[in-house]
């Protein structure tokens, strides 16, 4: 057992994992096969919603127009929308965090290993912990939501907070890991203060954000969403993710 429970366990052996890089790999040999552009290193400076008209996006390469852009840049949300949005409905606050996980080896290098998200005893350690296999480089282990506020384009890229916390963590939770071995990484969370999604449209625009380093794993559900959103000018999402009036 690679793994150690103390308490109530939900285990779902049907469940599988997607993988960033390879899921991004396949998502561009569809949009391309299908006839679709993918502009890599082309930095978008600013969507104007022109009224009905289409949206223009503004890029360091030059303008592009669309009926409708979906719009989902993470920790440069508000940076690219402002604080209102594109046509002044306010956006939640969105706080973005640098987040120090780490890679751990297995002992075990034939071990499968699951997802998992561990709800702590409040005050034994800093925050609930998550994790994933990572093909390569063992697996990721993480304290949820506890990094240094941060201005994306500033970040330190820090990876020695709770370092020596995330270890001893590691030790005592999982003995099929080897605590020795982290690798410390930087991430970024960009998170609202109830941890919902924002995943709405206001006129030609359409605003994925705010998911608080659990997006992921919702990606089938979260691009369902933002397709209907973007192809149906009257679908809404769930009422916790819709921005407000």
């Amino acid at each position: 057992m690679e793994p150690r429970f103390e308490d109530t366990v939900l285990y779902s052996p049907d469940a599988g994992v997607a993988r960033a890089a390879v899921a991004l790999r396949e998502m561009e040999r569809r949009i391309v096969a299908a006839g679709g552009e993918v502009r890599w290193n082309t930095r978008v400076t600013r969507i104007d919603d022109d009224g009905g008209d289409g949206v223009t996006v503004q890029t360091d390469a030059g303008a592009l127009r669309a009926d409708v852009v979906v719009v989902t840049v993470g920790a440069w949300t508000s940076t690219l929308l402002g604080e209102s949005g594109a046509d002044g409905t306010p956006l939640p606050r969105l706080r973005v965090t640098e987040e120090n996980p780490a890679h751990f080896r297995p002992r075990d290098p034939d071990a499968v290993w699951p997802s998992f998200n561990h709800f702590v005893e409040p005050g034994s350690w800093p925050a609930n912990v998550y994790g994933m296999p990572t093909p390569g480089e063992g697996v990721k282990v993480g304290f949820h939501c506890i990094g240094d506020e941060v201005d994306p384009d500033a970040r330190t890229f820090r990876t020695d907070k709770h370092a020596d916390t995330l270890a001893d963590y590691v030790r005592e939770w999982f003995p099929g890991l080897d605590p020795d071995t982290a690798v410390h990484i930087s991430c970024t969370y960009t998170s609202t203060d109830d941890e919902a999604f924002v995943l709405d449209r206001r006129g030609g625009v359409v605003v994925g954000a705010g998911f608080s380093g659990q997006g992921f794993k919702f990606a089938p559900g979260v691009g369902a969403t933002l397709a209907d959103l973007a192809l149906d000018p009257t679908a809404r999402a769930a009422a916790p993710y819709r921005l407000p009036g």
